[in-house]
């Protein structure tokens, strides 16, 4: 409404300003016509009354006859009055009406001789005067008549006003009034956004459970409450693993019935007076008036509890994890911030442990220290190039030669600790370094294989990418521009992705692997049998390989449920047109039976453990062909 008032406050300054100068102009034009027709008639007047007093002072008249027959020449419609050659009054009527105002007034003497006959006029008391002068013959007088004109100022403005001042009232009335409807539309119009706007803001537009902004008010009015009662109330957080990935494989529809059949789940629990709400990311907040920490235990129990059957929605099955986190007011904080906090900060730990609740203590508040601590370390590593690159080789189980090998990063802290990547790549995905240590991963993977590449022509290299890396636009910028910079041809680079990082972007992950696939990378769906993919999601992409996760193939040997598992994959990718890894070889008897099972490339700790460049190279060297034992020699058949 702020160009409303605006418009408002611009258009009557308008007609404010028109109705001063149209007043003034018709004003103006009155008083000087009124003026014009009265300055003629006076001086008429003022000529003949001159010219009776020059007869009678041609009849020798002295000067007090003179200064008589002026003030006998004054009425009651006018004053009169003589002037010598310097301006200066001799003589001034004393029976007009007017007499006793101009007395007192600054009259324009010097304007009133000099060349004459001349009229002229000049205010005094808001009044409007005239006057003529006129010559007396034969002497240094000058004979002057003063008339007050026939309209006052004020009467006569206001008068010239009438008419426009009517206009104006009827144009701002008409204004007011179309404002008042505009404004009356316009606030209905924000009443309903603004319910809306609340609606969304404290309703989830999935799920339309209440969302953080409704719990965090409903938690302030129990702060309230609870600090005036003295009494203890209790926040949780509670966090549902694999809630996160599952819901990124659904529709928006499937998506809100599995949010909604936990929200029944919690209700079943919870009492009518908790209330919960949906914050995303697979975590639930709730709040408990009048609790203690003991009630929370209690409370949390059962919670865990209802989640330790799987949960059916339509067609699907799922089993999720519960994870708790508890803090108490006031012994665990005193304002709700500081509180949810807390219990954020006990779910965590209480996930990295892998319990079912923990309850807030300040111990607890070193997990955050340290996570600080390891957070600057690694970003330092990335940016002063302190991380290693180690490759594991992968072999042609047709021809038994080496066809390439995966990239795997490494960070070897100050005190020579070798940190995995299962320790420091979550934690580069939650704090936004992953970009940063992917790109570093790809450059550094790039450079060692052009070196490769110089002596091994056919060799070809494998980098993983994380989820997070499909929501960077430079991604693809970037994989192109260092092939392009170490002239590598694009085929001979693959780009690892595990089966959920592909669902829980869909969209993405379909435009941004057919544009990489079209200029030539290849694309792997690594750790393949773990995830929640749809076949029918993956048969859309634009892939060249799958790879089986190890999980499969290191037990292989003893479980023939594992067998029969990588058995179908390896036919079901053949079927798709597709070729099959399988990582976890860890001895010569699943090489055998993976050779027997006609899968296409094999890789693990009994072909060769991840090892540096320099070791690599001495490794291939002594190894363009592998050799496996026959059945006989195996050892695991002596």
């Amino acid at each position: 409404m702020i160009w409303h008032g605006k418009v408002f406050l611009s258009f009557t300054a308008a007609i404010i300003g028109w109705f001063l100068l149209f007043g003034y102009i018709a004003f103006d034009r009155a008083t000087h016509s009124e003026a014009s027709k009265d300055a003629q008639i006076l001086m008429g007047i003022t000529r003949l009354a001159a010219e009776d007093i020059a007869v009678t002072l041609s009849n020798h008249g002295d000067d007090e006859m003179l200064r008589q027959a002026v003030v006998g020449a004054g009425a009651a419609e006018y004053a009169t009055a003589l002037l010598n050659h310097s301006g200066q009054v001799i003589a001034f009527s004393s029976h007009s009406p007017a007499a006793g105002e101009l007395k007192t007034a600054q009259l324009p003497t010097l304007d009133m001789i000099g060349e004459l006959p001349k009229t002229g006029e000049f205010f005094f008391n808001l009044q409007r005067y005239l006057w003529a002068s006129y010559p007396l013959a034969n002497t240094p007088f000058t004979f002057v008549t003063l008339s007050r004109t026939g309209t006052t100022g004020p009467d006569a403005y206001f008068e010239a006003l009438a008419v426009p001042m009517i206009i104006s009232v009827v144009l701002l009335l008409s204004y007011f009034y179309w404002c008042k409807i505009i404004h009356l539309n316009a606030q209905r119009t924000l009443d309903r956004l603004e319910k809306e706007l609340l609606e969304q803001r404290f309703h989830d537009p999935v799920s339309e459970l209440p969302q953080r902004a409704l719990f965090l008010d409903r938690a302030a009015q129990t702060l309230q409450l609870s600090q005036r009662e003295g009494r203890n109330f209790v926040i949780m957080c509670l966090r549902l693993n694999p809630l996160t990935e599952i819901l990124q494989s659904m529709n928006q529809a499937l998506q809100a019935q599995v949010i909604k059949a936990i929200a029944g789940k919690l209700q079943q629990t919870l009492r009518d007076s908790d209330s919960f709400s949906y914050s995303g990311d697979g975590i639930f907040l709730a709040h408990m008036p009048s609790t203690d920490g003991e009630d929370a235990k209690t409370i949390a129990h059962k919670l865990v509890a209802s989640f330790r059957e799987n949960l059916s929605i339509d067609e699907h099955s799922f089993f999720l994890r519960c994870h708790i986190g508890i803090a108490v007011f006031p012994s665990h904080g005193e304002e709700v911030d500081t509180l949810l906090d807390h219990a954020r900060l006990a779910m965590n730990v209480c996930t990295q442990a892998n319990n079912s609740y923990i309850c807030y203590d300040k111990n607890l508040d070193h997990f955050n220290i340290q996570r600080l601590s390891f957070i600057n370390s690694l970003r330092r590593a990335i940016n002063q190039n302190k991380l290693e690159l180690y490759f594991q080789p992968k072999i042609d189980l047709n021809s038994m030669r080496v066809t390439g090998a995966e990239a795997l990063v490494r960070w070897r802290l100050d005190d020579g600790t070798l940190v995995l990547p299962d320790e420091f790549i979550p934690l580069a995905e939650q704090t936004g370094l992953i970009s940063q240590l992917t790109q570093w991963v790809l450059n550094t993977a790039m450079r060692n294989c052009a070196e490769l590449q110089t002596r091994w022509q056919h060799l070809s290299i494998a980098v993983n990418i994380s989820a997070y890396n499909l929501n960077d636009h430079q991604l693809e910028q970037h994989i192109f521009t260092q092939l392009s910079t170490w002239k590598i041809a694009p085929h001979t680079l693959t780009l690892e992705l595990t089966e959920s990082a592909m669902m829980r972007n869909q969209a993405r992950a379909m435009e941004l692997l057919t544009r990489i696939t079209t200029q030539g990378a290849k694309i792997a769906v690594d750790d393949f049998g773990t995830g929640y993919s749809s076949l029918n999601y993956l048969r859309k992409l634009p892939l060249h390989e799958l790879k089986i996760d190890k999980s499969f193939v290191v037990n292989m040997g003893q479980d023939k449920d594992d067998a029969v598992i990588v058995q179908s994959i390896i036919d079901l990718a053949h079927d798709m047109g597709l070729q099959v890894v399988a990582e976890g070889i860890e001895n010569n008897d699943i090489l055998l039976q993976l050779l027997a099972m006609k899968c296409d490339t094999g890789q693990g700790y009994f072909i060769s453990p991840p090892m540096t460049l320099e070791k690599f190279i001495i490794w291939l060297e002594n190894n363009g062909r592998y050799q496996p034992l026959s059945q006989e020699q195996s050892p695991a058949s002596a």
